[in-house]
């Protein structure tokens, strides 16, 4: 069994638990917006953690050195592979409009200071609109956004690892 299977379980249901407190905590605006920053990046940790599971799926020599997509495809061409699995991910994380890049600009955003001028919610609830302008304000999550990447992640990699297990 691929040691890193259960570590890419275990940061998805993170994710969700803590989506489920944020969904509770929509009165408390602090509190909300720390439980979606953490399933970001929980979420963010399952993906890399999917990316070494891929990498040893493929029996790449160094699975742990995998931290991004880009490392990914180094490895598996290294060996001469291109499995479609590193494809669909590295495409869906260079592309700004899929879930996957509005992800990673968001995980890279919670470690940077906001920037004045950036993009700021409209009316008095904020939700969140799926946004690819770079500039956009990440320090604002929405249940509904996070949720949506959960979803999006959960599907792909279930679906992926049923055609790695067919290989």
């Amino acid at each position: 069994m691929n040691p890193y299977l259960a570590l890419v379980n275990q940061k998805r249901y993170f994710a969700d638990l803590l989506l489920q407190q944020a969904a509770l905590a929509a009165g408390n605006r602090p509190l909300q917006q720390a439980l979606l920053q953490g399933a970001v990046l929980h979420l963010d940790d399952g993906l890399r953690c999917y990316l070494a599971e891929i990498a040893a799926a493929y029996q790449c020599r160094t699975p742990d050195a995998v931290a991004d997509p880009q490392d990914l495809m180094a490895a598996l061409q290294a060996q001469g592979k291109c499995p479609g699995e590193a494809a669909e991910i590295d495409n869906l994380a260079r592309d700004q409009h899929t879930w996957l890049g509005q992800l990673r600009s968001c995980r890279q955003a919670l470690c940077r200071p906001s920037q004045q001028g950036a993009q700021q919610p409209r009316g008095g609830d904020h939700i969140a609109a799926l946004s690819t302008d770079a500039s956009y304000d990440w320090s604002l999550l929405a249940v509904e956004q996070v949720r949506a990447w959960l979803a999006a992640c959960n599907e792909m990699v279930e679906r992926q690892r049923e055609v790695m297990v067919e290989f």
